[in-house]
């Protein structure tokens, strides 16, 4: 083989490593700013978006319908698929049954690509016609007591209004 070849076979090689020593720090990086946005984000709840859900359940209660408080953190189903972290609320009007899916909700779900959060609500009770989709659009800074009582009020004045 040429030296000319293997010079030039060297340099395609270096490159290339060199490359993949980059790409691989990028995707560190990403991870590392994934994971801090997603500690963030757990913080919130349980500061922020956790306390404000309970004292808004707790005046539903008091008037005589259910209310879950549900949290799940980012994880991957068997496909690999990413399940989002979030927080979600689930209303059970007193004399409706409903089954998972019929029931209004107000979901606060983490996007750590994107690294925001975005409402899902659901305005589904049987008999009546509702709507589910995504609401609103935040960063975390966004998100305080006067956020979630504002995106709970808008769920309930869909149900019950």
């Amino acid at each position: 083989m040429k030296a000319s070849t293997k010079r030039r076979l060297q340099e395609l090689f270096d490159e290339y490593e060199k490359r993949k020593l980059q790409d691989r720090k990028e995707r560190q990086q990403a991870g590392t700013g994934r994971q801090e946005f997603l500690e963030r984000f757990d913080r919130k709840i349980k500061e922020t978006i956790r306390p404000a859900y309970k004292e808004l359940a707790d005046l539903i209660r008091s008037k005589g319908h259910g209310c879950e408080i549900t949290e799940r953190h980012e994880s991957q189903d068997e496909q690999g698929c990413i399940l989002s972290a979030r927080i979600q609320m689930e209303i059970l009007p007193d004399g409706v049954r409903a089954r998972p899916g019929e029931r209004p909700t107000i979901s606060f779900i983490a996007d750590g690509g994107r690294q925001e959060v975005w409402t899902h609500v659901s305005i589904a009770t049987p008999g009546r016609e509702g709507c589910s989709g995504q609401r609103n659009v935040y960063t975390l800074d966004e998100i305080t007591e006067d956020t979630v009582e504002e995106e709970v009020l808008g769920v309930l004045s869909g149900c019950f209004g």
